[in-house]
């Protein structure tokens, strides 16, 4: 793909949608029920706090550890306990999750254990019903992709389906306001950059919407979390330490018709945009490491589609401007 066209479509993505449109919730959620007037139409608000929060940072929560297993109860100190059935995975603390407190302030690592985390993993599923239904709904995301499911239930009706497809697209865009996305990408109990996301996620049910029941699914690699805060009402999230999360175009920089953020070539578990080919802890999608305007993730595309590397170019470049500037100074040098 010529590079001018490459950055004419890359111009085109992460418009941030604030419509309600067809069951279509902005921050990218979707609704069992039709359109509904904006002032008054049940809806699932999310919210994402700053990054190195392994808690909630709303007060007036019931709090799931996962300390010890995955149990069959979850909050079962709480006004209203859970019952779970499925596959969760209890997992010891490591690279990937297991969090190191249940404080709502940000801590990256510190020397504190990691503790206990659970998940479900490769196509397993999980699904807690609440003694009674709530509004809120907290977790720490760990080891994130966007194939990541939560639905959320009344009875048997299905009243929103969160995905984090549309974080995974403002990570890529670097679209998290004040902070860096490439923070996000870091395990902050092990203060160890692991290229998947790590974030404290929040569900606030708007406008009388709530669920009693949700159940999380992941078609392939693992749905890892930790920290489930519950409520029965609706919570106020302080917009200081939280963003929303956008409703964003998917990326589809390389143009097979694919989510970038959930392309994954070698397998790892890392998308692609997130891998970190130069090794310096930075995701080749937020970085431009040889300066030439462009992310070091659309680089490996053009690479791949022109065989047109930008390296050797612009060393190449370098090297003709530096042997021209000698040969003036030595024909200078010659004239005195």
């Amino acid at each position: 793909m010529p590079v001018s066209s490459l950055g004419n479509r890359l111009r085109g993505y992460f418009r941030v949608a604030s419509l309600t449109v067809a069951g279509v919730v902005a921050l990218g959620f979707f609704l069992a029920s039709g359109v509904a007037p904006a002032t008054a139409a049940p809806a699932l608000n999310a919210y994402v706090s700053e990054p190195f929060v392994q808690g909630p940072s709303v007060t007036g929560v019931q709090l799931e550890t996962f300390d010890s297993n995955c149990p069959a109860t979850w909050w079962s100190t709480g006004s209203n306990p859970g019952t779970m059935t499925g596959t969760c995975s209890s997992v010891n603390g490591n690279i990937y999750g297991g969090a190191s407190t249940t404080s709502g302030v940000p801590t990256r690592g510190g020397g504190l254990p990691q503790t206990k985390y659970a998940a479900a993993f490769n196509g397993a599923s999980v699904t807690v019903t609440l003694n009674h239904a709530a509004s809120y709904l907290g977790f720490q995301w760990s080891a994130g992709d966007a194939a990541n499911r939560l639905t959320l239930y009344s009875g048997a009706t299905v009243v929103a389906t969160f995905t984090t497809q549309d974080l995974m697209a403002m990570l890529y865009n670097d679209d998290m306001g004040a902070w860096s996305a490439n923070d996000y990408l870091i395990n902050p109990a092990r203060n160890q950059w692991v290229g998947e996301p790590f974030a404290y996620l929040h569900l606030v049910g708007v406008g009388g919407l709530t669920f009693d029941s949700f159940t999380i699914t992941q078609p392939r690699y693992g749905f890892e979390f930790d920290n489930f805060s519950l409520s029965d009402s609706t919570v106020t999230v302080d917009p200081l330490t939280t963003i929303a999360i956008g409703d964003e175009t998917p990326p589809d920089a390389d143009g097979n018709g694919e989510d970038d953020t959930t392309e994954d070539a070698d397998g790892d578990g890392i998308a692609d945009p997130f891998e970190d080919a130069n090794g310096d802890s930075v995701a080749d999608v937020l970085e431009d490491s040889n300066g030439n305007g462009t992310n070091d993730y659309i680089d490996r595309i053009m690479l791949a589609n022109t065989g047109f590397d930008p390296w050797p170019a612009l060393s190449s470049g370098t090297f003709l401007i530096g042997a021209g500037c000698a040969m003036i100074v030595l024909r200078r040098r010659s004239r005195a």
